[in-house]
């Protein structure tokens, strides 16, 4: 039974304890909970609480996309190990599995990413180390391709009968040094103004990124916001979604190529994202 269940569980037992005596106690072998134990059904529905509200918050997909997993899980942690006045050992024993789960979380892009862009956390929650990792994709967006005008040019002739022209002719451009310092430079401009706001908990990071002025104050921010923003939090609306497939769908729904119905799923997470 995953916790935020035993959360509820536990609720509704302590709600109805009177009934549950009075069944218990007309039960043959007269087994009955007494004060203390009800007690310990108080403490842990305590200790559970913060984890149903965590899921309860990643519940809402649109204010919840994968930028929250982060930093629900080190403020859940640090919640359980600051608090020492009860049940120690179950507190150890959900921090121990919750450390389990996330091991290796923030060694994924689309994770420590998503938490960076996101102007409620920012880089919060995260060493210098990741901060780097940060930087890093900001310069590679600076070096995108921008579409420009095609220009007609003049054939050339080369003599190809050289090797070394051929073989060049194969090879990528590098970009130069200054190109390199100019991207490096916007970058790290970029980095340090936007890292030195502070997190912004109760704002809504699509609008705060469809605002026209921090789009133009962090463009290449912007393009990894884009990317990394898109997906939710969680999964566990999929079953409404495929729910209502029947409203959109004939008798034929069954025979759905898995691509459609993809995109059906990445239009019905994304699209208010996009102001549509």
């Amino acid at each position: 039974m995953c916790w935020n269940c035993l959360y509820q569980l536990l609720c509704h037992l302590d709600e109805d304890k009177n009934s549950l005596s009075f069944v218990l106690a007309e039960n043959s072998d007269g087994t009955n909970l007494d004060n203390s134990e009800w007690e310990l059904v108080r403490e842990i529905i305590a200790i559970l609480k913060p984890l149903d509200f965590a899921m309860g918050l990643v519940k809402h997909r649109f204010f919840t996309p994968i930028s929250v997993v982060i930093p629900l899980y080190k403020v859940i942690v640090r919640q359980l190990k600051e608090d020492t006045s009860c049940m120690k050992a179950v507190k150890e024993a959900i921090c121990s599995r919750l450390t389990e789960l996330m091991d290796g979380c923030e060694s994924q892009d689309e994770l420590f990413l998503a938490t960076f862009v996101d102007p409620r956390f920012r880089g919060a929650y995260f060493t210098a180390d990741k901060r780097q990792g940060f930087l890093e994709k900001i310069e590679e967006m600076a070096f995108l391709p921008v579409l420009q005008p095609v220009q007609v040019m003049e054939p050339s002739f080369e003599d190809f009968s050289n090797p070394f022209i051929a073989f060049r002719k194969y090879e990528q451009p590098e970009p130069s040094n200054n190109s390199k310092l100019e991207a490096g430079t916007k970058a790290l401009a970029e980095l340090e103004d936007y890292l030195s706001q502070d997190p912004a908990f109760t704002m809504d990071p699509y609008e705060y990124w469809r605002n026209d002025v921090n789009s133009a104050k962090y463009p290449l921010i912007k393009k990894l916001a884009l990317k990394y923003l898109s997906a939710p939090g969680i999964s566990i609306d999929c079953q409404s979604v495929f729910s209502q497939l029947e409203y959109i769908t004939t008798e034929l729904r069954n025979n759905w190529e898995r691509e459609d119905l993809e995109k059906v799923l990445f239009l019905h997470h994304n699209i208010l994202i996009y102001g549509f």
